[in-house]
């Protein structure tokens, strides 16, 4: 589900994403991958827009099963700056 705001007549967006995985495999073993995605834009003309995004991504793999010490357990924090120039 993703949801986009624009505030200050669309310069400014906020947004806010997340997915949620279900995955399985030949063997036993599934994942379940969650992502959170929350960013803010900002147009500074209409060729110049700036980003800051924040994501963060959980992987949790069944540990019952043997294979799934390749399905490692893991949370994953990312910041990502952004420009984007239009023409």
């Amino acid at each position: 589900a993703r949801i986009m705001v624009g505030i200050m007549g669309g310069r400014l967006t906020l947004g806010a994403f997340g997915m949620l995985e279900f995955r399985t495999f030949a063997s036993p073993a599934s994942q379940r991958i969650i992502t959170g995605d929350f960013r803010v834009e900002y147009w500074f003309f209409d060729w110049l827009r700036g980003l800051v995004d924040y994501q963060v991504i959980n992987q949790f793999a069944d540990q019952g099963v043997a294979v799934a010490g390749s399905f490692p357990n893991y949370t994953r924090h990312q910041v990502m700056l952004g420009v984007g120039f239009y023409y």
